[in-house]
């Protein structure tokens, strides 16, 4: 729902959402298709995908923070007010749950091998 109000808003922090999005997919998916054909892959990169997606949710933060300051200081950039409330509760929650999850399931992982 939310692709399809940035598209039918046209706003311009979308852009930079889908380009990011895109890369970090492309990436997670690319190891799934080598995953399904049994293929050895390194069990660093799922650790890699993770920080990848924690990261993603920091930019779109950063990217949402910024477009809010210059619309505040009167630059039109393409979005509403409403927009980027909903961009900094969507983005937020999803880097408060993709930091857990990398909480839960690495540094959790390494305490307990160093017990």
């Amino acid at each position: 729902m939310f692709c399809w109000w940035s598209y039918a808003l046209n706003a311009s922090t979308g852009r930079w959402y889908a380009f990011v999005n895109y890369i970090i997919h492309s990436i997670m998916y690319a190891y799934y298709a080598l995953q399904s054909v049994q293929v050895k892959v390194p069990s660093a990169l799922t650790k890699t995908i993770t920080i990848g997606q924690i990261l993603q949710m920091f930019f779109g933060l950063f990217i949402t923070l910024m477009s809010f300051a210059l619309k505040f200081y009167g630059n039109d950039c393409g979005v509403n007010y409403d927009y980027v409330g909903v961009s900094i509760a969507l983005y937020g929650s999803y880097f408060y749950l993709f930091y857990q999850f990398f909480n839960n399931r690495y540094q959790k992982t390494k305490s307990a091998k160093i017990n």
